[in-house]
């Protein structure tokens, strides 16, 4: 059984921990973290937890998680990887491009596997609306909406700190930009878009809108805010021929299909402007509406994928060109915020 090490007890660390014991397909080694408090808690809970890295590096494991604030990936990562470890790295894996690129170097020269957790790939809302897409139960898709709210603001610690990486664009960003550009069928955009919030923080973003627009007319918008008492849909997909939608991440998905675009509305004469004919919704004569079975998620999916990609049975699911274009469209988002204006993956203004 494959045994990992764990670099980093925080909120994480603690959940990588428990979902390693309770997968049945690895185990813990050991953990480190720099808070004695956290060494202490993770031993209270049945792990060994080292004093130091180098004492970490010394237990028997070829697995490793760096599970530690964004701006330590990049030199952890590299250690880890030239002590002969396979790493995964919370996301983001790196603030830049540069970095990225110099961690996934140096897992060639190891010949060592390096990849990023994006676990919501495999949450069961989202595989709900690649069912949709896969499918084409819309038509031509035009637009995809994701959204996640909450009102309780960011969290507290190094979250809130930006030289850490923290704030909402680095935390929620990696793992919604990554489920768009899978929906969107691994395309970059061409165009983005970012308006960053600071309602109640302001050093690091506690919010953001973001709109990325791909070639041929497809725009899709995230969305992050963690200072609203009452949510939009966490995802609203619009095709010519229907409409899908999941208000909530606990509920099934509802789709609205068009089977007669030239149906007229039934009006009395009291509604016969043009604008009430345009607007009327539509009924059981064009439309039909149904819900999809909720999808089956595999809580470990991520984990089984990459323990069995480390022994060469399998290709690791997040790969490194989505890895790269997820960091990519971060650093455009930041640039557009800072110009003001839509810009391309380079940052370059349009």
């Amino acid at each position: 059984m494959h045994r990992f090490l764990i670099v980093g007890y925080g909120s994480i660390g603690e959940r990588h921990a428990a979902m390693i014991r309770e997968s049945g397909v690895a185990d813990v080694a050991a953990v480190y973290d720099t808070d004695s408090e956290k060494r202490a808690l993770a031993r209270n809970r049945g792990f060994k937890a080292c004093d130091t890295l180098e004492e970490l590096l010394t237990e028997p494991a070829d697995l490793a998680i760096v599970a530690t604030p964004n701006d330590s990936h990049r030199e952890l990562v590299c250690r880890l990887l030239r002590a002969g470890k396979h790493v995964l790295a919370e996301k983001p894996a790196a603030l830049s491009l540069e970095e990225l690129d110099e961690m996934y170097s140096a897992a060639d020269r190891e010949g060592r596997i390096l990849s990023v957790s994006q676990t919501r790939r495999w949450d069961a809302d989202f595989l709900a609306i690649r069912r949709v897409l896969d499918e084409k139960l819309l038509g031509e898709v035009f637009r995809i909406e994701s959204r996640v709210y909450g009102s309780r603001g960011i969290p507290a610690g190094w979250r809130r700190e930006k030289s850490k990486g923290g704030g909402m664009l680095y935390d929620w960003g990696p793992h919604l930009i990554d489920q768009i550009l899978l929906a969107c069928g691994g395309r970059e955009p061409s165009e983005v878009f970012c308006q960053l919030s600071h309602v109640t923080e302001s050093e690091v973003d506690d919010g953001f809108t973001l709109t990325l627009g791909f070639p041929g007319g497809l725009r899709a918008l995230i969305e992050v805010g963690t200072c609203n008492y009452i949510s939009l849909p966490r995802f609203y997909v619009c095709g010519r021929r229907g409409t899908a939608l999941i208000n909530d991440w606990r509920e099934n998905c509802q789709v609205t299909q068009c089977f007669r675009w030239e149906e007229q509305a039934d009006l009395n004469s009291a509604e016969e402007s043009a604008e009430a004919r345009i607007m009327t919704p539509r009924d059981g004569q064009s439309v039909r509406q149904f819900s999809l079975e909720r999808p089956q998620a595999d809580p470990h999916a991520a984990l089984r994928n990459f323990c069995q990609a480390a022994e060469g049975k399998t290709a690791l699911a997040v790969r490194r060109d989505e890895v790269m274009s997820v960091v990519r469209v971060i650093r455009a988002a930041f640039a557009s915020e800072e110009q003001k204006r839509p810009v391309d993956l380079c940052g370059n203004p349009l």
